[in-house]
Parts: C-alpha cells; sequence; structure tokens
C-alpha cells in the first residue's frame, strides 16, 4: 500500500497540514525502505517518523488545551495508542527485522490509521483553530 498527500487531507489549518505533509514524508521513506528489505533504512526511518509524528501530536495536544476543546481526552488518547502501536512495532524489527506481522502493519494499517486520523479527529480539531471560514477543503 502506498501513501500520498491528497487534497482530502487537508484540515485548512496551515501548520497542521504542514506537519502532516512532513510526517507523509516520512512514512514515504518508511515504505520504500520496507520495500527494498533494507532493515537497517527501515529501522532509521521508522525512528525518524516516530520522532515526526510524537512531536506532531505534542503541538496538537498543546492546541487542544490552549483552545480548551472539548473532544481533547479522546483525541489524546488516539495519540497515545499511535504511539504504542508505533513503539511496540518498533521494538518488533529491533528483535526479529522485517516480519510478515511488521510488513502487514507498516503497509496496512499504519497508512490506514494515519489518514483515518487526519480526517476524523484532525479535521474536527482544526474546525476549532481555523478562522471563521476558513474550513477543510473537500472534493
Amino acid at each position: 500500500m502506498a501513501l500520498r498527500w491528497t487534497r482530502d487531507m487537508e484540515t485548512g489549518f496551515v501548520p497542521m497540514d504542514r506537519d502532516h505533509r512532513e510526517v507523509v514524508s516520512g512514512l514515504q521513506e518508511l515504505l520504500l525502505a520496507l520495500d527494498q528489505s533494507d532493515v537497517a533504512a527501515v529501522r532509521a526511518s521508522l525512528r525518524v517518523a516516530k520522532a515526526r509524528v510524537v512531536a506532531h501530536f505534542a503541538f496538537e495536544e498543546q492546541l487542544m488545551a490552549e483552545h480548551r476543546y472539548q473532544a481533547a481526552a479522546e483525541h489524546r488518547e488516539a495519540h497515545a495508542s499511535f504511539v504504542r502501536d508505533v513503539t511496540r512495532f518498533e521494538a518488533e524489527v529491533v528483535k526479529k527485522g522485517l516480519t510478515e506481522k511488521f510488513r502487514l502493519w507498516a503497509g496496512g494499517r499504519l497508512l490506514l490509521w494515519f489518514k483515518f486520523h487526519i480526517t476524523t479527529h484532525d479535521m474536527a480539531l482544526a474546525r476549532v483553530l481555523s478562522p471563521v471560514g476558513a474550513r477543510p477543503h473537500r472534493r
């Protein structure tokens, strides 16, 4: 499965969209390394992608706190769940290499989760953060 930035992933909140594009770039690097079965590159790109995601989540959580976002608890839990998942699979790659389970997760669930998170949780947050009239783009 491939991941590319698409217009339906734009939240309309520029700082969030910029971060999302960086995360997508990192995930693309991970998938390329995975396609090449390069364990060292997968480990490195997963580490970088995880750091980008964790920094992005911290940014979102700061915004949620500043704006007293009502769905913050659910949104934070989604972040925590994702980080737990990434951490578990990161450890698997270190211990066992590129297992079939890891390949299925990285090429499927990871990408689907990220896009789902943007189009649900982040779109809702962006509606609170965006100035009046600046709404997420829809096709």
